[in-house]
């Protein structure tokens, strides 16, 4: 609300002022979002080591594959060679 004994330029200067004061904080809520947009997918895609269980190979793994194929192969990670195997042999 603006008080009745302003200008009609000094009322002008405050709206003016409060549009800018509005546009900065869409501004710095739109880059926060960014932001932790950008965070959440570097979290994601982050790699990490694993160690087959089979024979001790090494691989190179995001954290959501890992957790996939140690959810289908009872809590065990195994390397691409040995779940072809054990596939193999489960047909």
């Amino acid at each position: 609300m603006i008080p009745a004994f302003l200008l009609k330029q000094e009322v002008f200067l405050v709206i003016m002022s409060e549009q800018r004061l509005l546009k900065a904080v869409s501004n710095v809520s739109y880059e926060i979002d960014k932001y932790e947009t950008l965070e959440a997918i570097a979290t994601v895609d982050e790699v990490k080591q694993a160690e087959c269980e089979c024979y001790g190979l090494k691989e190179d793994c995001t954290q959501d594959y890992i957790s996939k194929v140690k959810g289908s192969y009872s809590g065990n990670w195994v390397c691409g060679l040995c779940s072809e195997a054990v596939k193999g042999r489960m047909a």
